[in-house]
Parts: C-alpha cells; sequence; structure tokens
C-alpha cells in the first residue's frame, strides 16, 4: 500500500517562492497501477522526484 498525503514543493525565486505542488495526496493498494497525468510543466517529474 501506498499513501502521499498533502505533499508540496516550492522553489525560492529571486521575486519569492515558487509553489510548484501544493496539497497533493494519492494513495494505491496492492497490486495497483498509480497513474500520474498532466500537461508539460505541471509537476509530473517533481512529485516523483
Amino acid at each position: 500500500m501506498l499513501i502521499a498525503e498533502s505533499l508540496s514543493k516550492s522553489f525560492p525565486t529571486p521575486s519569492g517562492s515558487l509553489s510548484i505542488l501544493s496539497d497533493v495526496s494519492l494513495s494505491g493498494g496492492e497490486g495497483e497501477r498509480i497513474v500520474v497525468m498532466g500537461p508539460s510543466g505541471s509537476g509530473k517529474s517533481t512529485l516523483l522526484a
């Protein structure tokens, strides 16, 4: 089982903090597959890193 709750990620910039992910949650049971989909630049790779 996989459970992730309220994940957030931001990066500092010269003009302040840039929020990439905000309050992301996901879960998956044994034997299930999780698919992360979205347009380019939406934070998919950041979520998996």
